[in-house]
């Protein structure tokens, strides 16, 4: 677009303002010396509230896995083997080692 002397301007301000808005490039001259470009203002971003969420978003059981990629079925394996190790009788040292962790257990 050619430039817009300040007088017509200030006389069709309203029209250019649509324009510029639309997009277009408009540009004020005084005399035949580009002085001024009207351009839209850009919406400010809303401000982020603290806690607007709150409540509002419960995370699935995937997302809240400590172990991902099936890495917890090890670590419950590792757990059921380690019962039933526990459980096997290795005579005298297995009785004992039961009764001390018994006896921890009941003082919590």
């Amino acid at each position: 677009m050619k430039p817009v002397t300040i007088h017509a301007a200030k006389t069709n301000l309203s029209k250019l303002i649509n324009r510029a808005c639309a997009g277009e490039e408009v540009v004020i001259a005084r005399g035949k010396t580009p002085v001024v470009r009207l351009v839209p203002v850009e919406a400010e971003k809303p401000r982020r509230k603290i806690g607007a969420k709150k409540g509002g978003v419960r995370p699935s059981r995937d997302d809240v896995d400590p172990f991902p990629g099936g890495e917890s079925d090890f670590w419950e394996r590792a757990a059921r083997l380690r019962e039933e190790f526990s459980s096997r009788s290795f005579g005298d040292t297995t009785m004992t080692i039961r009764r001390e962790r018994d006896r921890r257990s009941a003082r919590r």
